[in-house]
């Protein structure tokens, strides 16, 4: 088992990194963080984390995603422990709905891919043959329609993180310009997606929680268990 100690540091939040020119403010949270992202000259970048499986997705610096995901994690940092949380998760009054979801899976991305590197040490092969969530048992297809496959749990994952990926930084689904229209089928896609998401939190609950609770980042997850529901 790894110490508190030893554990903590690689985990969560995910740096989020304010870049103004010639200046890096790195952290989550904090005036000085808020204040650089309120900034319309500052650059927003999830950091690495080493304990992500992945690298982190990010958005094209002269994109219109990611203006306005700078402007939403101002918003965010601003809201960090507010007691209401429907307002965390609810966009602000000048960002569109498709902009929003586009914006949130991005984050949601980039969180999933830190809470599975932070168990791959302990879902091998051999404890967790294959993917499950309780009683319940996932086969891997790249596609709703796929020939199932029955692989090992921390393989799933991943494949669910590499096809996932693939969508999201698919501009014909995910397009990051003013003007550029979404597809009809957006939201049925975001969908599969995030069912998929929520396979791996099960997962992760059932098979890795009392790992994570001896390590003292439970609440780590159980925080992004609930922005993500």
């Amino acid at each position: 088992m790894i110490g508190r100690d030893a554990f903590r540091p690689q985990l969560w939040p995910p740096a989020v990194y304010c870049v103004v020119p010639d200046i890096m403010i790195s952290g989550a949270s904090g005036n000085h963080a808020a204040s650089a992202a309120a900034d319309s000259s500052v650059l927003c970048v999830p950091g690495a984390n080493p304990s992500a499986l992945l690298p982190p997705i990010s958005l094209p610096t002269a994109s219109n995603l990611y203006a306005v995901h700078c402007e939403t994690r101002t918003r965010t940092l601003a809201l960090d422990g507010a007691t209401d949380h429907a307002a965390t998760v609810s966009p602000p009054p000048n960002v569109s709905e498709y902009d929003w979801l586009a914006i949130s899976t991005y984050d949601m991305w980039n969180e999933m891919n830190i809470i599975v590197g932070s168990v791959q040490e302990y879902c091998t092969k051999l404890l967790c043959p294959t993917m499950t969530a309780g009683d319940f048992e996932y086969a891997w297809a790249d596609d709703e329609a796929g020939e199932l496959k029955k692989v090992s749990a921390l393989e799933y994952m991943s494949n669910v993180l590499d096809w996932s990926e693939r969508k999201i930084t698919d501009r014909r689904f995910m397009p990051n310009e003013h003007g550029q229209a979404y597809p009809a089928n957006f939201k049925a896609e975001l969908a599969v997606i995030y069912k998929r998401f929520f396979r791996l939190y099960g997962h992760i609950y059932y098979s890795h929680f009392k790992q994570l609770e001896d390590a003292g980042v439970e609440r780590h997850l159980n925080h992004s268990f609930k922005h993500f529901v």
